[in-house]
């Protein structure tokens, strides 16, 4: 098979597959937001963001060098040679995690007086607020509120321990899990990484549900949360071993490549401090600026609602390049192919624009009636995700200079870049304290697109690649046609009084799926009558050999 026809082929897989993730994915949000009050789920988003926070400093860019390192071992060393080059990966690994986890044994019990003298602060407000409440209805809501808090603080402080040991469970399991899924996708593997993505997620919310029926709430979330990844590493060693197997030995003794691991180490220590910087403007680091600065967990759970939905949808949306970037872009590199380096980008930007710019604009438009029907705890987000959805999904679109620079090992230009990044920290200071959530949110939306900018002017700089800027322009127009008219619809059509009860719910599941198959039309149409897809792109639908290639290409 040659390489265009894989690319192609693991694309066609992983949209093929999007169905099936996107209703258990939906199905596993809806079942935890419903099952958890804000409170709990604040307690959740902080243990599972200092669980990715330890993960993050345990793995120094390791996982992401794999898709790039990966062919390049094989094709050197042959099934040996790569089977000695992973061992190699998995003992720094649990070095690396063990060296996290003795520091986390270490700060354990200051981490969890941290937040019970935070949430013993708010019980004292409480207590306060009802000796100043005369009213019968107010008295009932702050008792009720009162007797929340308490239980709260009974559970952190009868379960810490047990909560921190979680965390390294979620740490030790899910390092060992994304080296089997990198080594996956270098292989585009994605038939296996979807159907393995596919049966966690499912897997989790069926234990969670299993779980919180006894009773066991907080707690038997965090336990399905780690029984899951014990699972899933099962699954994806057993995929791995498969892939590795079909490896073809080396068919001459080659000389080691000394110059292999300096360029490795650059590669993993480049993707690392791109991770790091990425850090200063995810939700773990997020939840930790908010819960230091006295925000309730009540408000860090607001942010973190509305930093999932955005980051889950755009998931959805990313789904039929995942895993497929970076083994091109290094294997075009290996070819030492100009032209070919240029198509790529180019193609893969187009389909990123097609995909991301449409989903983004309709997402945000349709968002105040998935929330009323489906979250309704949390329909006051709907600004916040908004801002969101414009910094992840433009993130996103712009991603590939950033790829090619990575592959092609010009580090200087993404440094810089990365550095821009760091300007989350000081917007957060400058914004949380006047705008509060909005402002965290337009902190991190705003460094997330600046450091994009800057890898799409270093990228013509260093290459002379160029972005397709007038097929984006295109999309664009097409998605604001599509907008506009469903925007003036949904003031028309507006949302039920309440969607609590069944009938609500019916109501604005009808509005919801009407006005997002008119949105589907709406584009289709503004797409075809602006030119449609770029010929090339629709020559490599034509040949795909996956159902309903022909018709695709014929709507688009």
């Amino acid at each position: 098979m040659s390489l265009s026809e894989r690319v192609a082929s693991a694309a066609a897989w992983n949209a093929l597959l999007f169905p099936a993730r996107l209703l258990v994915g939906l199905v596993a949000n809806v079942l935890l937001f419903n099952a958890l009050t804000p409170a709990e789920y604040g307690v959740l988003a902080l243990l599972t963001g200092l669980a990715a926070t330890i993960g993050l400093y345990a793995d120094p860019g390791i996982e992401r060098a794999l898709p790039r390192f990966v062919p390049e071992v094989e094709r050197a060393h042959g099934r040996a040679g790569l089977a000695r080059f992973m061992r190699g990966i998995v003992g720094v690994k649990l070095a690396l995690v063990a060296v996290c986890l003795l520091a986390l044994a270490l700060a354990h019990q200051p981490i969890i007086d941290l937040v019970l003298q935070r949430e013993q602060q708010h019980l004292a407000s409480l207590e306060a607020q009802a000796g100043e409440t005369h009213d019968a209805a107010g008295q009932a809501g702050v008792a009720g509120e009162i007797a929340r808090q308490r239980d709260l603080i009974a559970l952190i402080v009868a379960r810490g321990d047990w909560f921190l040991a979680a965390v390294g469970a979620l740490v030790v399991f899910g390092a060992l899990y994304d080296v089997a899924m990198q080594f996956l996708t270098a292989y585009f593997k994605q038939r296996a990484w979807n159907l393995i993505t596919i049966v966690v997620t499912l897997l989790q919310p069926a234990l969670i549900i299993a779980l919180l029926l006894p009773g066991w709430g907080l707690s038997g979330v965090l336990l399905g949360l780690c029984l899951t990844p014990v699972v899933a590493l099962l699954l994806a060693t057993q995929q791995a071993r498969r892939a590795a197997a079909a490896v073809p030995p080396a068919t001459a003794a080659v000389a080691g490549d000394l110059a292999l691991l300096p360029r490795f180490a650059r590669f993993a220590g480049m993707s690392w401090l791109v991770q790091l910087s990425g850090w200063f403007y995810d939700v773990q680091f997020l939840t930790f600026v908010l819960f230091g600065l006295g925000m309730r967990l009540e408000q860090v759970a607001v942010l973190a609602f509305a930093y999932k939905f955005a980051k889950d949808y755009l998931g959805y949306a990313y789904m039929p390049f995942s895993g497929v970037v970076t083994p091109l872009l290094a294997r075009i590199r290996g070819r030492d192919d100009p032209a070919a380096l240029h198509e790529a980008a180019a193609a893969l930007t187009r389909l990123f624009g097609l995909m991301l710019l449409p989903a983004g604009m309709a997402l945000a438009a349709l968002t105040p009636r998935l929330l009323a029907l489906l979250y309704p705890a949390y329909t006051e987000t709907v600004t916040l995700i908004a801002i969101l959805i414009a910094g992840t999904f433009l993130e996103s679109l712009l991603s590939v200079p950033h790829n090619v620079l990575m592959v092609y090992e010009r580090y200087r230009p993404v440094l810089v870049a990365r550095a821009l990044a760091l300007v989350s920290v000081p917007l957060l200071v400058v914004l949380v304290p006047g705008f509060g959530l909005v402002g965290a949110a337009l902190a991190v939306a705003v460094a997330r697109v600046a450091s994009r900018l800057a890898t799409v002017v270093a990228l013509r700089r260093a290459l002379g690649v160029n972005l397709p800027w007038r097929a984006l322009a295109r999309n664009a127009a097409a998605s604001l046609a599509m907008v506009v008219p469903l925007a003036l619809l949904a003031q028309v059509w507006p949302l039920p009084a309440s969607a609590a009860g069944l009938d609500g719910k019916l109501l604005a599941a009808a509005s919801l799926a009407v006005l997002g198959v008119l949105a589907l039309a709406g584009y289709l149409l503004a797409l075809r009558w602006s030119g449609g897809i770029d010929p090339a792109d629709r020559a490599r639908l034509l040949g795909l050999r996956v159902p309903f290639s022909a018709w695709l290409a014929r709507v688009l």
